[in-house]
């Protein structure tokens, strides 16, 4: 039995056991010794000057590269006889793409065992990369000193949105959330927001009381678009929500702030480690120099991570488009400012049984070894999906496709019809991206208050 299946036999209490002892593993993983010293250079860096900022880049990306060239097999072919000291002389390197870098991870790597990530985002492309408890802590240190400029401590009680399956897809009566008592955390499914569903969601926030709320934006719009509906903006009072992992529009911004009257804040990452672009409390994205170099290149943006020893990121195509155009800030944060994060898009598909899905469906390929190069779930119907599969033909057996359809049937339900399609390329969207989730067969956004007498 999988570890997603038996969890979602337990009993409720038992999913909050669960999911306690869980966290209690991520604190001890994410809050080490290295996580509190890292805290305290935030704190001693944040007013440093552009050309300080500048000169510790250099020097942490010389760390990096001497680092890969020594201990990853396939750097140090990619950097012999080059010598690489600021980074402008990245340009000397040779750009890393996704099918690159899946098919050579296991000489990508520089450890063999450590904090397991699966990533694929919405570029189709499912990979696995491996952090030391040095990157996990120094990244979450990071992301922590961010939330901490917006008058958000450590310990606030928070909910969170986000594609993990928290609450199992079929089950209509346990409830919408979880809680890891160990991180004081309300987790909440993104796979039973639609219909009347959404006022049990309101409910439970009301009564856990967060301080702030983080993950999808797309999500919890969904959930601020029936708070809005029914006239209770404002009854949900928190510090700030923090979005993250998709676009976020204008529009969800504005909904959100109404709903939950407090700022909305965006931050960019990924799961494989790229470095920080986040917002400041005048609304300006600044990328952080001090977790990395993000450049720009055909096809998207190329970025080298200085938290990603365990497998290291240089001059990754991530698949994620931004426009670098500088611009200026006084809120005292000398990082550069970015114009906007362009092209992070995540479609969702309309299940009759679930409503709208999309987060959490890149997980089926977990189940599965790393045999497929790019994917796309396409709704091509009301009731039908189309799977298109890039496979590593020498490795993809089919027996696997039984697989994935079960773990779709778990999230979209089992009415959906199910079609996969094995081909040998994806063709990118106008603006150069693969989505992993999209429509093709228009349908209708599943209205965020089911209204009496509506179908």
């Amino acid at each position: 039995m999988s570890g997603e299946r038996l969890y979602g036999s337990f009993p409720r209490w038992m999913q909050t056991a669960a999911l306690s002892a869980y966290g209690l593993k991520l604190l001890s993983a994410r809050r080490g010794r290295h996580y509190w010293e890292w805290a305290r250079f935030l704190r001693e860096s944040a007013g440093w000057s552009r050309q300080r900022l500048q000169d510790y880049q250099a020097e942490r990306l010389r760390a990096l590269v001497e680092h890969a060239r020594r201990e990853s097999p396939f750097y140090r072919a990619r950097l012999q006889g080059l010598d690489v000291r600021t980074p402008a002389d990245l340009r000397q390197v040779e750009p890393v793409d996704k099918e690159t870098f899946r098919r050579e991870l296991g000489s990508i790597r520089t450890i063999t065992s450590g904090v397991s990530v699966h990533t694929g985002g919405t570029t189709g492309t499912p990979l696995e990369v491996l952090f030391t408890k040095a990157d996990v802590q120094e990244r979450m240190a990071t992301l922590d000193a961010w939330r901490e400029r917006h008058g958000v401590g450590r310990w606030v009680r928070r909910a969170t949105f986000s594609g993990r399956i928290i609450v199992p897809p079929g089950d209509t009566g346990g409830g919408v959330a979880r809680t890891n008592l160990a991180l004081r955390q309300r987790l909440y499914s993104s796979f039973h927001l639609h219909g009347s569903r959404l006022e049990e969601y309101a409910r439970d926030l009301a009564r856990f009381r967060p301080e702030m709320i983080d993950g999808f934006p797309s999500a919890i719009s969904m959930v601020a678009a029936h708070l809005v509906a029914t006239g209770r903006s404002g009854s949900i009072r928190l510090r700030a929500v923090f979005t993250t992992s998709e676009n976020l529009y204008p529009h969800q911004r504005a909904l959100i702030a109404n709903a939950f009257d407090c700022p909305v804040r965006n931050q960019y990452a990924s799961a494989e480690g790229a470095p920080f672009v986040t917002e400041c409390e005048r609304g300006a994205l600044h990328a952080d120099l001090r977790t990395g170099i993000i450049e720009p290149g055909d096809g998207g943006i190329l970025v080298t991570s200085f938290t990603t020893t365990g497998t290291p990121l240089i001059r990754y195509r991530i698949g994620d488009r931004m426009d670098l155009t500088e611009g200026r800030c006084d809120c005292g944060d000398h990082n550069p400012v970015i114009a906007s994060i362009d092209g992070r898009e995540q479609d969702y598909v309309v299940s009759p049984e679930r409503g709208m899905v999309g987060v959490g469906l890149i997980d089926i390929f977990k189940k599965i070894p790393p045999v497929v190069r790019q994917a796309q779930v396409d709704q091509v119907g009301p009731g039908a999906l189309l799977v298109r599969l890039v496979p590593d033909r020498a490795a993809f057996d089919e027996r696997y496709l039984d697989v994935l359809r079960e773990g779709l049937a778990e999230r979209v339900g089992r009415s959906m019809k199910v079609q996969f399609d094995l081909v040998d390329r994806i063709d990118p969207e106008p603006g150069g991206k693969v989505r992993y989730v999209k429509r093709s067969f228009e349908t209708p956004r599943v209205a965020p208050v089911e209204r009496e007498g509506r179908p």
